[in-house]
């Protein structure tokens, strides 16, 4: 019973965020065939976005597995943990991004390593960002408690 809820929630929190990314994708190809027509402010706001939807995926798995709440509550906390960690979010984009185009100027070598070792990259780093905002939490909470 727990097999099949996680299943059905880390699927449904997958194509909820492949969704998204497709419509980011068909925005992008919308934009660069109305180059000159688009002004700046518009391509600015699509870049942030992006940005902000890299952000979020890159920890949405970690905290759904580590946290095991809701799917909005996973999303929500997912875009926020990257902003308060922003240097490991961007650590996790850049480190995956380098590994992924290795790993494809070595096509054998993708089939064996590229799921684990990019889940391992990403897992590590968001780890990293769970302890220190944990021990944050704990600091204030201990504050609170003398208080």
């Amino acid at each position: 019973k727990t097999y099949k809820s996680a299943l059905i929630s880390s699927n449904l929190l997958g194509w909820i965020l492949a969704g998204v990314g497709v419509l980011v994708y068909i925005n992008f190809l919308i934009l660069q065939a109305n180059t000159g027509q688009i002004n700046i402010v518009t391509i600015s706001a699509f870049y942030l976005f992006l940005f902000f939807f890299l952000i979020t995926v890159s920890h949405a798995l970690p905290v759904f597995v580590y946290y095991r709440v809701s799917l909005f509550s996973c999303i929500r906390n997912a875009f926020i943990m990257g902003l308060l960690n922003m240097h490991l979010s961007i650590a996790i984009i850049i480190s995956q991004s380098a590994f992924f185009y290795l790993m494809f100027s070595y096509p054998s070598t993708a089939v064996f390593f590229l799921g684990s070792i990019l889940s391992i990259i990403q897992m590590w780093l968001a780890l990293r960002s769970f302890k220190r905002i944990d021990k944050k939490a704990l600091k204030n909470k201990s504050v609170e408690a003398i208080v």
